[in-house]
This record gives structure tokens, C-alpha cells and sequence, in this order.
């Protein structure tokens, strides 16, 4: 997988060493390192950020980067540059959270109860009528790479595997809707995907236990039988939506017991 979706996110660095990354690569740790400092709200929205000399100090980089990383969050659409206020965060309404670098960024900082309950959202409107579409519309080929994936689902020994699994069997049920416009789709969320359904999972008393549900998804589509596909990701979905609530539970019970043991010492 590209990113394990249980690391931590990322605490702002207050200068980047010359030798970390060199061109390109350095270019990209800057519009990561300034990116992640707007989502999390160290650059508030509306608000300023600092200065080019300043940031250019703390960050250790040349004008020239600089003003280019300043040029690829705009076109994402979390900065803006006046002439006379300078260069502010817009307003989250701008964010395009559907561009890749954004959405891996996002991920790293956010609540996970508000990006689940979010994300699980977007999912219920489309991947029942994907499965659906799916049915009627896949060829042989897309076929053997949905039955594919779920084998390795079935032959997974621990999560990581089986979440590149699980994720390649839901892309796989995109491409097979023959929508243009479908797979792409799965291209740009595959890492807010990629991290629900690992904390899915995780979450879950046997991690392995919708493998039934992801095969009455395949067999609905294997057999072109359009409403019993949407049916079964309905409830495919359904079982991933009670394995997050208890996975966010569980997560503020733990919370709330390090507060209270912090408070008892």
C-alpha cells in the first residue's frame, strides 16, 4: 500500500534540512509541510499566513520554492495571493479535498469520527449504484479481477493485506460500472478508502468477518443481477458502518481514560 493509515500525523517541522530532499522531492515536502498547517489549523482559514522572508527562515528554503509551493496549494484551492493583504488560507468551502495530495493530507488531520461519518456518506451514494451498474455492464475481464481480489480477501493472514485486498476489490467493482468517470473516482479517494477500510477492520472482533458480504456482492454481479448487487453493498456498507461506529467508541473510551489517569496523578 502507499501509506500505512495508522501512522500519526505529521507535527509541522520548523526548518527542512537542504539535504532531506533535493528538487521536486524537496518541493513536495514544502507543499506537504505548509498543506498540513492549514488543514490542522496552525494557518486558521481567512488569516494570513506568514511572510515570504519568514517562512523562507523557518523552513529553510529558497524564494523560488517557495513561491512554486505557494502556486500548488492555490491551484488546490487553500490559499490565495492579493497583492496588498498578502497570501491567505480560503475558507474551507474552497478546499478541494478531492484532489489526491489534499485527501492524503486530510486524512492525516482529521477527527476520525467526522472523516468516517463523512466518507461513509459518500460511499452509501455511490458504490450500491456502482455494484448495481456493475452487474449489467462488467465484461470477463474486470469480472476476474473482482474474483481476484476477494480471493486475496479470503487468503489474507493479517489487516494490511487485507485491506489492499478489500480496496482493490471495491476499485475493481468501479471499473467494472464502464463508467468513464467511475474509476478516476476510485483513483482519488483511494486514500481516504484505504484508510477507512484499515480502521474498519481494526475495529472489527475478526477482521475478516464480511468476507460472506463481499461474496454475495461478487455473485450478484458475476450473475448480472443488478438489484440484488445494490442490495448486497447495502449491507456490505451497513457492516462497515457499525465496525467504525465501534472503532470511533472504542477510540474515545481510550481518550477519556488517559485524561482521567492524568487527572488522578
Amino acid at each position: 500500500m502507499s501509506r500505512n493509515p495508522t501512522e500519526m500525523p505529521l507535527q509541522p517541522a520548523r526548518r527542512i534540512p537542504k539535504d532531506q530532499a533535493g528538487g521536486r522531492g524537496l518541493l513536495s515536502v514544502v507543499v506537504s509541510e505548509l498543506g498540513l498547517r492549514i488543514l490542522d489549523g496552525t494557518y486558521a482559514p481567512d488569516e494570513a499566513i506568514p511572510t515570504e522572508p519568514e517562512l523562507m527562515a523557518e523552513l529553510n528554503v529558497s524564494r523560488t520554492l517557495l513561491r512554486e509551493a505557494i502556486k500548488i496549494l492555490a491551484a488546490k484551492g487553500l490559499i490565495e495571493s492579493r497583492t496588498k493583504s498578502g497570501t491567505r488560507v480560503r475558507s474551507r468551502k474552497h478546499w478541494n479535498l478531492l484532489d489526491s495530495t489534499v485527501l492524503d493530507l486530510y486524512c492525516r488531520v482529521v477527527d476520525y469520527s467526522d472523516f468516517a461519518r463523512s466518507f461513509q456518506q459518500i460511499r452509501l451514494i455511490i458504490e450500491p449504484e456502482a455494484a448495481a451498474l456493475a452487474a449489467e455492464q462488467h465484461h470477463a475481464r474486470q469480472i476476474k479481477a473482482l474474483d481476484d481480489a476477494y480471493r486475496a480477501m479470503a487468503g489474507a493472514g493479517d489487516i494490511n493485506v487485507w485491506t489492499d485486498a478489500d480496496l482493490r476489490f471495491h476499485e475493481a467493482i468501479l471499473d467494472a460500472t464502464g463508467n468513464p468517470f467511475m474509476r478516476p473516482l476510485g483513483s482519488l479517494i483511494r486514500t481516504a478508502l484505504e484508510t477507512l477500510l484499515f480502521q474498519s477492520a481494526k475495529g472489527s472482533a475478526n477482521p475478516f468477518n464480511s468476507l460472506m458480504e463481499h461474496r454475495h456482492v461478487l455473485e450478484a454481479i458475476r450473475k448480472r443481477d443488478s438489484s440484488a448487487a445494490r442490495r448486497a453493498m447495502k449491507t456490505l456498507l451497513a457492516g462497515t458502518g457499525l465496525s467504525i461506529s465501534k472503532t470511533v467508541k472504542s477510540e474515545r473510551r481510550r481518550s477519556t481514560g488517559h485524561v482521567q489517569a492524568a487527572i488522578s496523578k
